[in-house]
Formats: C-alpha cells, structure tokens, sequence
C-alpha cells in the first residue's frame, strides 16, 4: 500500500491478512461442551481445523462481504497488513471500528499494534465517531491509540486483540487502520 498525498496511509480490512490460531478454530469447534468428553482439543485442532473451517467460514475472524474484518472472538488470533514508508516519521494509529447494522457502536476492546519491535495498546473506544453517507446505518468510531516512529521502507504491522467484549455482538469489528503523520 502506499501512502495518501497527505503522507497518511489507510490499511483497509479487506486488504489485510488474516491469522487465525489453530486454539481458537477447537474452542469454536467444541464451545458446545464436546471437548469436555474426552475429544483431544489439541490434537483435533492440528487434524480437522481445515475442514471445519472451509465448512463454516463465518465462525472465525474474517473479511465480510462488506470488506470488514468481523467476528474477531479469539485474542488468539491475528491480523497483518505490509506497506511502504517513504520518508521516516512519526504516525499517529487510528483503529476504525464499525457497528453491525442497525445496532449502536460499543467499545470495550483492548488491542496491540506492532511493527517490528516497535508496539503500541490502548482501549477501542469512541475518540471520533464518524457522520459520513456510509455510516448511516453502521455507526463507525475511531480509537486514537498512540503514535510509532517509522523509518523509510518494507513494514508489516500487526494487529492482535488483547481483549475482547464479550459483550459486544460480533465481536471486534474492524474496518481499517490509519497512520496518519503528526
């Protein structure tokens, strides 16, 4: 990806890589309380997470037919985006959050932003909420969480949940992430 004329760069949920963990396909698979007999969860994880997975793709984290990343339920799991800086500078990280349709946005989350050894966390809570045509009927909000020091060149970054409201219906509801130059 590379950066907007204003030096910004928007990391888009469509674009980014997905990681789920092999822990939380078993926990999804056998949250009904099958792993409590006797199922090896572990051992079911390495051999038939595959098949459960092609079989029932909305249970995990994933891109949504709306370019969101959605139903994010496992601190287990990862997303990634790779881009390009031009010049080194400090970036303000924005996460952008989006409720599901009809429904107020909440927050209550806690997420981790890492590029190389570089790493920020805070709190996915309501800094902006934007009033734009495509927030009509999902209520979107920005979480401004730190900013991080980029030297030109390759950088992957790393988004991990390091909580997730339970509460909250579909989980984390990612849309994108913006580092903006301050």
């Amino acid at each position: 990806m590379q950066p907007q004329n204003d030096g910004s760069l928007i990391l888009p949920g469509h674009l980014a890589e997905v990681h789920i963990s092999p822990q939380s396909v078993a926990k999804t698979r056998f949250r009904d309380g099958n792993a409590l007999m006797g199922i090896d969860v572990e051992r079911d994880a390495e051999n038939n997470n595959e098949k459960h997975m092609a079989a029932n793709p909305t249970d995990f984290l994933h891109i949504g037919v709306t370019g969101l990343l959605e139903n994010w339920h496992s601190t287990l799991d990862e997303v990634t985006w790779s881009f390009r800086t031009l010049q080194p500078g400090v970036f303000a990280v924005q996460i952008h959050t989006v409720a599901p349709k009809y429904k107020s946005w909440t927050g209550g989350h806690e997420v981790q932003v890492s590029t190389g050894e570089k790493v920020i966390c805070g709190p996915i809570k309501a800094d902006e909420i934007l009033d734009l045509p495509r927030t009509y009927h999902f209520e979107e909000a920005v979480s401004h969480l730190g900013t991080l020091y980029l030297e030109p060149g390759h950088h992957v970054l790393t988004l991990r949940a390091l909580h997730i409201n339970t509460e909250v219906y579909g989980g984390l509801r990612v849309g994108q992430v913006v580092l903006e130059p301050t």
